[in-house]
Formats: structure tokens, sequence, C-alpha cells
């Protein structure tokens, strides 16, 4: 072939890769056995999320599994008392449920779509299963009671809990429905301009907005967004909508990945946790600089 006949080619790829998306992203058939390598480092990796966050005074997880399709984390509780008062706790303080929080952060480990996740929480009197509901729509929690076994009902402390946890309230007025379109649009503007490649433009997908009151949020191939490191980035937003004192108000989390590789894609090995070796730019980041976007937003006419 002669070499003037590669052009057109050339040039119909970068045309590809230069625009930003914001849509549900397809769920490909994933055949998990292919990946068993990178699932295997997720248990020492949820360990050192739980130890760095406080919550391994009361959980602590036991192995990551392959088991009919799904991909299993095994944590070990002391009893299903203990598990309702940490959705109480995190509830309160983030406007997720443990079980929520435990699932994104899942989700952003493991890279996988909601349907092939289960959470397995084994205690003294039960074992407490959490998945991925019919299409998608909010997690389904079981609970199996272990014959003959009773709890003493002591509910252990948590202390030193460190989560990264952000609040912003807006006088705007809308739906929830308005203001999640209203963000998405926004925060899709916002990473396209402070995206630094020059070769590659962020993509942000909407993964899941099934709720009325929340909404989340996955940024792929975002360069020196949050680490000014020259690394590409994957970020993981959850946010919580609400209204108190007649004001919206929103609680949101953000976590990530940074790529040691260029472009980041599912089970890259060469993407790696920002928390907890990042956490304090982590907070800046969701404290500091999307706070004060996610008001201009809100505030713009």
């Amino acid at each position: 072939m002669r070499p003037e006949s590669c052009t057109p080619i050339l040039i119909f790829i970068v045309n590809l890769t230069v625009f930003v998306t914001v849509k549900l992203p397809a769920q490909p058939t994933i055949h998990l056995e292919d990946h068993v390598l990178f699932f295997e480092k997720l248990t020492d990796q949820f360990r050192v999320v739980l130890d760095s966050s406080g919550l391994s005074e009361v959980v602590e997880i036991d192995t990551v599994a392959i088991s009919a399709k799904k991909l299993v984390f095994k944590f070990i509780i002391p009893d299903k008392a203990n598990l309702s008062s940490l959705n109480r706790t995190l509830d309160s303080l983030t406007g997720q449920a443990f079980e929520a929080v435990m699932f994104d952060k899942a989700q952003l480990l493991s890279d996988l779509p909601a349907q092939n996740i289960r959470l397995s929480f084994s205690g003294k009197d039960a074992v407490i299963n959490v998945e991925s509901g019919p299409k998608n729509n909010g997690l389904v929690t079981s609970i199996k009671d272990k014959m003959g076994e009773t709890s003493d009902g002591i509910i252990l402390p948590l202390n030193g809990l460190k989560l990264n946890i952000s609040q912003i309230s807006t006088d705007r007025n809308g739906s929830f429905k308005e203001m999640k379109k209203l963000l998405t649009k926004g925060l899709a503007s916002f990473f396209k301009q402070k995206n630094s490649s020059w070769f590659q433009s962020s993509n942000l997908e909407v993964v899941s907005d099934f709720k009325p009151d929340e909404l989340v949020l996955r940024v792929t191939n975002a360069k020196d967004i949050v680490l000014k490191l020259g690394h590409f980035e994957y970020l993981r937003m959850s946010f919580r909508f609400s209204v108190e004192n007649e004001q919206l108000q929103l609680n949101y989390t953000v976590d990530g990945k940074y790529g040691a590789g260029i472009l980041w894609a599912p089970f890259d090995q060469d993407y790696y946790p920002m928390s907890p070796k990042y956490e304090a730019e982590l907070r800046f980041f969701s404290s500091e600089t999307l706070k004060t976007t996610i008001s201009n937003i809100f505030s713009a006419k």
C-alpha cells in the first residue's frame, strides 16, 4: 500500500476522539474470568480504603471472588445491627447509606457495571447481600438469617471516621430532573475546558440517573484535573439532591483513579486509586474547585 493511502484513516481516527459525550454507557458482555489478575488486586485495595476511612473498626474485607457472572466483594461484620448502624450513620453524613457508598467504591475499583457486582456482608447472625435491582433501578438488599445464631447487640463506635463529603446549597428553582440535566451539561463543559490534553477530549458519562434524587457521573481521559502530575484521570462523582429550608441542597462525593498509561480502558492495571495517596488533592478538588464550578453552574442565567 502506498504511504499516502494511510492519511485518510489517520485523520478519521483523530476526528473520532476530540469531542465530549454525555450519555448512558452501553453495557457490553463482560467475561469476568478474562480479568482475574486485575480483580485479584481489589482485596488489598479495598482494605486500604476501609483503613484510611476509619471504617475498618467495624467492617473488614475478606476476599473478592467471581461467582455466577458477578464479582462478589465479601465483607465481615459483627452482625446485621452494626450494618444497619453504619447505613444510618453514613446516610446522615453523605445522603447515602453505607451499602451504597461501598457499592460506588466497588464499581470504581472494579471498572464493572452495577449488574456485575454483589456485596456480601457476613455477620454472626446473618449474611446480607446487596446488588443492583432490575434495570439497575437502585440497590436491593437480601438478608439470610443464620439459624440458631443471635447477636449481643453491641454497636461498635466509629472513631476517626474520614469521608470526602462536600455540600452546596442554591436558591435556583427547578425540579430535581431539571437540576440534574443542568449539572450534567455544565460539568461536561467544565471538564472539556480544563482538560490539558492536546489530542484527547474528556468523556463524561451518566452512570446512574434512575432514582429521582440521585445522580452518578463518570469522567474518563481527563488530564491534570485533580493531581496536576501529567496523568490521565478517571473521576466518579455521586450527587444526592434534597430540599431544606426551601433551598436545593446537594451532597456529593468524588473519587478517582490516575493512569500511568495513556488513555483509560476498563481493567487497566496501569490505573491506580487516588485515595488515600492523593486524598488531600481529592478533597481540595471536591471542596474548592468542583464546589465553585457547581455554584457557577447553578447561578448562571
